[in-house]
């Protein structure tokens, strides 16, 4: 058994276990966030959106990072639906101001941000085009543009962004999937792609608690059509794929938290 309190009371295993990667990593993360919050926001409950949003974003710099000496292990369709997700996102956000946080960051912070992530996850795809990996995994997206098509929020009262949006979000539960796919086939859980993972988790769990808390303003119904089945619980579906995303991930979060805890070599038992 592990003597946690031995470990923290030896300065030599403190300084040790700082050099960990993970340490230097979250401590990037950790620093950035705290000077978003105190010099971009004003403390209101959105500032969760882009907490998230900028969590993400800080995400992409570790893959960043692992593409400049090796690709193995990465998913060309991850960084594809990424792409996709932050460009129907921003085709709504940049014109319309209903999905922007109420928090002072959405006067312009939010959406510089996300176009950051943009850019990052089109450079990764641009990187991994060449990489030999199953088709099948553009299949997952289908469900996700047909759910969004028959039940998709209204704020814009713009049928474009509106479903755009929407399909941004459902999205954001499947895009990772291909990713775990190629890690466990190379069985290396030790890299940078293992940091993105658990900091788009990290990410998602914020996501899910702020929208348990807002999803009901997702189900106001300003415009109609026949495409659009069941726009009064797109609140619904979207907090229920935000669920689904941290379900998925949570098993890899728990193993990666213990691992980066306790020093060891990160096994995941799937």
């Amino acid at each position: 058994m592990v003597n946690y309190k031995r470990i923290f009371n030896d300065p030599r295993k403190l300084r040790k276990l700082a050099k960990k990667p993970q340490a230097k990593y979250w401590l990037l993360v950790l620093g950035v966030l705290i000077l978003i919050y105190f010099f971009l926001s004003n403390g209101d409950f959105s500032f969760f959106l882009t907490l998230c949003s900028t969590l993400q974003m800080l995400a992409f710099v570790a893959i960043c990072i692992q593409v400049r000496h090796t690709t193995e292990g990465l998913s060309l369709y991850t960084f594809v639906f990424y792409s996709l997700i932050y460009s129907s996102r921003l085709s709504s956000i940049l014109p319309f101001e209903s999905y922007l946080p109420y928090d002072s960051s959405g006067d312009w912070f939010y959406q510089v941000v996300e176009i950051c992530s943009l850019v990052q996850s089109v450079w990764i795809s641009i990187k991994l085009r060449d990489s030999k990996e199953s088709s099948n995994s553009c299949f997952y997206a289908i469900p996700c543009a047909f759910l969004a098509l028959i039940s998709h929020t209204t704020l814009n009262n713009f049928f474009l962004t509106d479903y755009l949006w929407t399909l941004s979000m459902y999205l954001e539960a499947i895009a990772l999937i291909p990713l775990i796919k190629e890690m466990k086939r190379i069985d290396d859980w030790d890299n940078f792609s293992s940091h993105f993972i658990a900091a788009r988790t990290a990410s998602q769990i914020l996501s899910a608690i702020f929208w348990v808390k807002s999803f009901d303003e997702l189900n106001v119904v300003y415009h109609r059509s026949k495409i659009n089945l069941f726009p009064g619980i797109a609140g619904y579906f979207i907090l229920a794929s935000q669920l689904v995303s941290c379900f998925f991930t949570g098993q890899f979060f728990f193993w990666y938290v213990k691992s980066a805890a306790l020093g060891t070599t990160s096994v995941l038992p799937l």
